[in-house]
């Protein structure tokens, strides 16, 4: 089959053989052009900062990083390593939303400490009503990694571990 082809390409005048360049050059061409510009339009996410509130309930910004369109349907989900507190689905600050179009950033849930610091509270996004919220004891998670996951419809997964002494430790700087 190459033989042939390789046989029939040495019998083209030139102006064929150009002909042939042109066409096999316009083709790669508009396939890296359109890969080109999907990848510019598609929308990629990065963690920003952690906040917390006068809950005092900690969040983290999820910021669109490029793309020129919005991340759709972005879903937050919380694992607890070596915990029962596994795949949980958290919330948008807006709203309380379990699903939501980051069009710049979004503050993502991740847990509120109870005023005396006793107990830590895990957000479930909810069918009836926005969240509700799953009670430990603080000081069996202070040293356990949450591992945070935020996927979209239309990109790529993201994904952020850290103790959640440490997400505390941030929230709690100016």
């Amino acid at each position: 089959m190459i033989l042939a082809l390789w046989k029939w390409i040495t019998t083209l005048s030139s102006s064929d053989m150009l002909l042939l360049i042109l066409i096999v050059v316009t083709g790669v061409s508009s396939s890296l052009l359109a890969y080109l510009l999907e990848r510019r339009t598609k929308p990629a996410l990065k963690f920003g900062k952690v906040s917390k509130n006068n809950e005092p309930a900690y969040f983290i910004d999820i910021i669109k990083k490029k793309g020129q369109v919005k991340a759709k349907s972005c879903e937050g989900w919380l694992d607890i390593e070596n915990t029962n507190v596994t795949h949980a689905p958290t919330v948008w600050a807006h709203e309380n939303q379990r699903l939501y179009d980051i069009g710049d950033f979004m503050a993502l849930r991740l847990f509120r400490l109870s005023k005396d610091n006793i107990s830590i509270f895990f957000p479930v996004a909810h069918i009836t009503q926005d969240y509700i919220e799953n009670e430990h004891p603080l000081e069996q998670f202070r040293n356990r990694i949450l591992k945070i996951t935020v996927n979209m419809d239309n990109g790529r997964s993201i994904y952020y571990h850290k103790t959640i002494r440490e997400i505390i430790e941030e929230g709690n700087r100016p």
